[in-house]
Order: structure tokens, then sequence, then C-alpha cells
């Protein structure tokens, strides 16, 4: 049980620090989600900020489960890779089929990978919602501008029509 209780208390540490280490990726794409950069770059560049942001979650959350994966190899529960990155990601994201379990011996294991998931989830899901946040802003302000240009060019006197010489 000990050595359960290290190996999953050791991948979690490295699978936490891997999505610590992509915070500044995070940071920098909601850096980049202001409305100029939009404006410069097209009406697609808020969604496409969001879009590198989900592609960015998936491989952080893939790796964390390739690290799973090899360990669970490493200790003979599975034969093959595709067989333990399969039993990973459904304890990893808590889904749980039971249509594969790890021995009894070594069934703690499977509930720290699930507790390594949780956190994983929580510390992406608020890197997720700040950056959604800051492109719902951006969309706002740039909205606000939108309506307050409309306003502007609509309380212009109309030009005078020029008398026929």
């Amino acid at each position: 049980m000990l050595l359960e209780i290290l190996y999953g208390t050791a991948l979690i540490l490295v699978t936490t620090l891997l999505g610590l280490a992509a915070m500044p990726f995070f940071d920098r794409l909601a850096e980049r989600a202001t409305a100029d950069e939009a404006v410069r770059h097209g009406p697609g560049w808020l969604i496409l900020q969001v879009c590198f942001s989900v592609v960015w979650l998936l491989t952080l959350i893939l790796l964390s489960c390739w690290f799973w994966s090899l360990l669970l190899v490493h200790l003979d529960l599975f034969e093959t890779v595709d067989e333990a990155m399969y039993f990973s990601l459904v304890a990893f994201t808590t889904v749980g089929f039971g249509d594969v379990v790890l021995p009894e011996e070594w069934a703690i294991l499977s509930g720290m990978l699930a507790i390594n998931g949780l956190f994983m989830a929580a510390l992406l899901t608020g890197a997720f919602v700040d950056l959604v946040r800051k492109v719902r802003s951006v969309q706002a302000l740039m909205l606000k501008r939108r309506h307050e240009r409309q306003a502007a060019e609509s309380a212009r006197p109309a030009p005078k029509d020029r008398p026929d010489d």
C-alpha cells in the first residue's frame, strides 16, 4: 500500500508541475486576447485563442495520462501502453467504466490516478475560465465600441443638399 501511495504521489506531483508549467502559456494567450489584437488580426482571433487553449489543455491531460500509462506498464499491470492508456484516461477522468481494473493489490493506485485527474481538472479549468473571461470582456468592449461608433455616426448631421449650378 505504501508503494502505491508513493508512486501515486510522485505522479501527482509530476503532472501538477506539468500543469503549472503551462500557466505562462495561458497568461500569454490572455495577454494577446485584446480588442486591439482582435481588430488587427480579424474576427476569428479570439476564437483562435480559445481553440489554442483547448488543444493545449487536451495535450496536458494526455501527457498526464501517458505518464500514468508508462508507470502502469512498468509495473507490469498492463501488457501494452494502449491498454494502460485506456485505463488511465478512464480513471483520470473519473468515468471508471469498470471494464478494466487493476489487480486488488494495486487498487489504491486507481484512486490516486482519479485524484490526479480531479486536481488537474481544477487547475486547468481555472486557467481556461480565466482565458474565456478575458475573451468575453474583450468581446463586450468591442461591442461597446461598435455601438459608440454607430451612435456617433447617426448623430452627425446629414450633409445638406447642394443646389445645382
